[in-house]
């Protein structure tokens, strides 16, 4: 296979060529190409080593151990809310 490649969308890839992702993309990963396999009937694969991935969405933590958290607690606090209004109702006295 040769060192140099044109894909579909008429860009040149190369052996060594640094490929970033999409910036839009949730995850931005940076692969180093290093290789071109030849798959007949499909064309050509790049053989890729991961290089870097940046996390673009500071706040998925919050997103995705928090809000949970708190969506699961919600209703119990506000069962013990209305008891204890509840309560306060009962034993006031008249």
């Amino acid at each position: 296979m040769t060192n140099t490649l044109t894909n579909r969308h008429g860009d040149e890839i190369r052996i060594g060529q640094l490929w970033t992702d999409d910036p839009r993309r949730a995850v931005v990963l940076s692969l180093r190409i290093d290789g071109l396999d030849d798959a007949s009937p499909l064309g050509a694969v790049a053989v890729c080593t991961l290089v870097q991935a940046h996390d673009t969405v500071p706040w998925r933590p919050a997103r995705q151990f928090a809000v949970p958290l708190v969506c699961a607690f919600l209703p119990m606090a506000a069962m013990v809310a209305l008891f204890m209004i509840g309560m306060e109702l009962f034993f006031t006295p008249d």
